[in-house]
């Protein structure tokens, strides 16, 4: 029988989006240079939305959120991004 990978950890009830927050860069996309604010992906606590521009940063992978996407934090940590336009 297969084993399930382990849940991410989920940051403690309370935490909060701008507690995720690591800085603002300049991030290029279609529409030129965007400040973008820069989050740590094991910090997002669960129900946290936020739109592009945005760069979510982990360990193995860093996800560009474009202007025109939002993000959001489902209850078992999975990242639901959603175009908005």
């Amino acid at each position: 029988r297969p084993t399930r990978p382990p849940r991410p950890e989920l940051p403690p009830p309370g935490s909060t989006l701008a507690a995720a927050r690591k800085e603002t860069r300049p991030v290029y996309f279609a529409e030129g240079f965007l400040e973008s604010p820069v989050y740590e992906r094991t910090r997002l606590p669960a129900g946290a939305e936020f739109p592009g521009p945005a760069v979510i940063e982990q360990g193995d992978a860093t996800t560009v959120l474009e202007p025109g996407l939002r993000a959001r934090v489902d209850v078992a940590g999975n990242l639901v991004l959603e175009r908005v336009r």
